[in-house]
């Protein structure tokens, strides 16, 4: 049983892969012309911050939870995870209301449109 899950597991991990792989060939040939599309773009205002929330997750993980002591232990481990993932939908939001540096969602939906109604009207 152990055998046959980690090859579905990693059967499903490659077809995931290919087919990011593909959309991401397939975005970067529609956008190629357009001097304002950047992959960089697309991430969510505040990304560097939920990185680093995340790594702390996990490092509070490896150094609080203990399977033997659980329950305290993921008290913690939670309440870590809890402060991190308010501290970044805080920055993200303040980001979002228009700081420097940061990308509106909308942004990248109105430049499609745009480019939409161009080719239209062409």
């Amino acid at each position: 049983m152990g055998k046959k899950c980690f090859l579905w597991f990693l059967d499903s991990n490659i077809d995931m892969t290919l087919r990011i792989s593909y959309s991401a060939v397939f975005i970067k040939n529609y956008f190629k012309e357009s001097s304002s599309f950047s992959f960089s773009s697309c991430l969510p205002s505040g990304w560097t911050f939920l990185l680093i929330s995340g790594v702390i997750t996990l490092i509070s993980e490896n150094i609080f939870l203990d399977q033997e002591n659980f329950w305290p232990t993921f008290m913690i481990h939670l309440s870590v995870g809890l402060a991190c993932f308010c501290i970044s939908s805080y920055v993200m939001q303040r980001k979002e209301h228009g700081l420097p540096g940061s990308f509106l969602w909308h942004d990248m939906f109105t430049h499609a449109n745009r480019r939409i109604l161009t080719i239209e009207s062409d």
